[in-house]
């Protein structure tokens, strides 16, 4: 299959697995979520889980819940100001 026919959001989650399997130790991703269905955001957010444990995340997105399920610290650009998500802190 070429890669013009496989959609956006495999593509997309394709390279962050293999991003994240490589000798990096922040991964930056930028609207990962985007154009992923509820099942693809849920096996995204799984593994994010479990690679956040030797990496760094800077997640980029407009996902608001996907954000807060993710990231201990938001820095929001509309509103200038940074916000600690202790809910995320606390399974860390």
């Amino acid at each position: 299959m070429s890669t013009i026919n496989i959609p956006w959001s495999t593509l997309r989650f394709s390279l962050i697995i293999i991003l994240s399997h490589c000798n990096y130790d922040v991964l930056i991703l930028d609207e990962p979520t985007f154009g992923m269905g509820i099942k693809q955001k849920r096996v995204l957010s799984n593994f994010l889980k479990e690679i956040i444990i030797s990496k760094h995340l800077i997640l980029i997105s407009h996902d608001i819940s996907f954000i807060n399920s993710h990231c201990d610290h938001i820095y929001d650009l509309e509103k200038q100001i940074v916000s600690i998500n202790k809910k995320v802190l606390t399974y860390a």
